[in-house]
């Protein structure tokens, strides 16, 4: 055979090549296809309607603003969008899936795109630095947020936007371990000011900058919860910010007086006249009394004590002992004792406590470090209580002694 004979030959085989790979290529897309259609056939995501099929993909989200895996909210319609066309069709088409957000803001933008209207949850991942980038993009979508949870561990602007934050029900700031001065006085007064819906608030391990230098008063007309969370070492959230609010529907406060005096207490609860249902307080402010302001919130049901001071504990037992005017709807009350010196407790007044608070007083807790074991009377009395219904626990956190 020729030269020219073989260049032919080759030409004509490459061309067969060439054809037969498009006829390998259509057969491919055809499997594929086909694939495709059997898939639907066995899969009931598919054959049901979309309103269907999105209310199952959105049971895949973990339940609770703040519970559940971190990675999971993440990373949910990412798995649900890469298992077939379908699904990833039916992801796109739901976006209640991208609305709850908890990352390290890679792709914040994209991500808060495909939530179209819906409100949204943001869940700051910790570690991730809060920057003014960021604040600003947030910023932008300031209409549809529902839950914000922030998390610092620098000085970080809180989100602006040009209006209000109209869907916002909770906010919840956190710093980190070693630098917890992190947030403005100022800026967080100013953002509350854009959060008319606000139900809950809590900060966690914040100290507030610029707080001698803030003169304003922010009025949350619907927030019901307010926390100043303990940090893991046992140093509680500052709470200076309470000076600053005016809180009429107020339901649950956790506020340790670590900045904010009795004075200054008695002076917002006067402003405030919160409906308040549960309330737990710490006594690090020297002029901490209860009869100044005990009578200013006759709704209290739960009421739990954190003590730095033995005396402050025997001071509330004669107290709500002798005035039962004070506090007449209490259910529970709890103390929590992290004196030194340990705790002496007042037997006797306590005795007289709990008897004259039955039937509406149900439970009781006295847990401390270090407890001196009560007498065989005041034992005795105890378990009579406890007999007749009253919930009690008095003792260290490892043993009762009732």
């Amino acid at each position: 055979m020729s030269v020219k004979d073989l260049l032919a030959r080759i030409d004509a085989v490459s061309a067969d090549i060439k054809n037969q790979k498009e006829v390998l290529k259509q057969l491919q897309r055809d499997k594929s296809y086909l694939q495709r259609q059997l898939n639907n056939v066995h899969d009931l995501i598919a054959r049901f309607p979309i309103e269907i099929s999105s209310e199952i993909f959105l049971h895949c989200l973990p339940f609770g603003r703040f519970y559940g895996p971190q990675s999971q909210v993440h990373t949910t319609p990412i798995l649900l969008l890469n298992v077939c066309n379908t699904w990833s069709d039916i992801v796109m088409s739901t976006p209640e899936l991208w609305s709850h957000i908890r990352t390290d803001f890679r792709n914040l933008q994209v991500r808060l795109g495909r939530t179209r209207n819906c409100t949204v949850s943001v869940y700051h991942a910790a570690g991730i630095e809060l920057d003014d980038h960021v604040a600003g993009v947030l910023g932008n979508y300031a209409l549809q947020f529902k839950h914000l949870e922030l998390y610092s561990e620098q000085h970080s602007e809180l989100p602006s936007a040009a209006g209000l934050f109209p869907s916002l029900e909770t906010l919840s700031l956190r710093s980190s371990f070693d630098d917890r001065s992190v947030f403005d006085l100022g800026h967080i007064l100013q953002f509350l000011r854009l959060t008319p819906t606000l139900v809950e608030c809590i900060l966690h391990s914040v100290l507030m900058n610029n707080a001698n230098s803030v003169d304003e008063r922010v009025v949350l007309p619907n927030l019901t919860c307010l926390k100043f969370q303990e940090a893991a070492d046992g140093i509680f959230c500052q709470d200076t910010l309470l000076r600053h609010l005016t809180l009429p529907r107020l339901q649950t406060l956790f506020v340790p007086f670590t900045m904010i005096s009795a004075s200054e207490f008695l002076l917002w609860l006067t402003r405030s006249s919160p409906p308040l249902r549960k309330l737990v307080v710490g006594d690090g402010d020297s002029g901490f009394s209860f009869t100044e302001w005990l009578h200013l919130v006759p709704s209290l049901v739960y009421f739990e004590l954190l003590p730095a001071e033995a005396h402050v504990v025997d001071e509330l037992f004669t107290t709500l002992a002798e005035f039962h005017s004070l506090l007449p709807n209490l259910q529970s009350l709890r103390i929590h004792d992290n004196c030194s010196p340990p705790l002496q407790p007042a037997y006797p007044a306590l005795l007289q406590l709990l008897s004259n608070r039955r039937p509406t007083l149900v439970r009781f807790e006295l847990r401390a470090r270090a407890l001196p074991e009560p007498d065989l009377h005041v034992r005795k009395e105890l378990r009579q209580l406890a007999r007749n219904g009253m919930e009690i626990y008095v003792g260290t956190h490892y043993q009762n002694f009732v």
